[in-house]
């Protein structure tokens, strides 16, 4: 571990119990399943901290902006990565993220299996809290807050994703609204229902 890691880590633990923390990921290709870079970010001691690890994908080829295969070669796969380096860090924490809803359905079940909060979602957030946004794109909600950011980067996204929560939580408290925010982000969970496409002999039938 070298002197960075370490340096980060140790402010974690200084972190506040319960307080968000940001994640984000880098696909190696268009699988769900080929993350080839998890970045988390948080806050403590009043400074934005983060950390970022490398991840072999398990199939598919390496197509992920400033990333190669031989970056990743030495790389452990995301489960073992996952398992030995980041749920421990979580233990005390609220997972948050710029839309939950692609990054988490493969934990969002052993979430709530364990009775732990659901995810918070910046998207959701900005766009239920900021009147007048122009868009819910992640540089739209980021520019609004002044929140500088590289998009090509996933520990930037995650460390402005964090910023950007402690804003909104700090501009619009809980109390304020007199409902949880994780009752809330319920609903941006849930996805949107699929539409229903109507065949012309049904439009007929039901005109009758």
């Amino acid at each position: 571990m070298d002197a960075n890691t370490q340096k980060a880590l140790e402010s974690l633990r200084r972190r506040k119990v319960n307080s968000s923390i940001a994640i984000a990921a880098d696909l190696a290709n268009d699988n769900l399943n080929s993350i080839c870079r998890l970045a988390l970010a948080w806050i403590s001691d009043g400074n934005v901290h983060g950390i970022s690890y490398f991840i072999k994908p398990r199939e598919g080829p390496v197509q992920a902006h400033n990333l190669t295969e031989a970056m990743l070669a030495d790389s452990k796969p995301f489960d073992v990565v996952w398992d030995e380096d980041i749920a421990f860090l979580l233990k005390d924490a609220v997972l948050s993220a710029y839309r939950s809803e692609r990054l988490f359905p493969a934990i969002k079940a052993s979430y709530e299996a364990s009775g732990r909060e659901l995810p918070r979602d910046l998207k959701f957030l900005a766009s239920t809290y900021m009147p007048n946004l122009a868009n819910d794109s992640l540089t739209s909600i980021l520019h609004r807050m002044k929140i500088p950011v590289d998009m090509d980067n996933a520990l930037s996204r995650a460390m402005a994703c964090i910023c950007g929560l402690n804003w909104l939580e700090n501009l619009y408290p809980i109390s304020s609204y007199g409902i949880p925010l994780s009752a809330i982000l319920a609903g941006a969970l849930q996805g949107q229902p699929e539409e229903v496409v109507e065949t012309r002999e049904e439009r007929e039938a039901r005109a009758e």
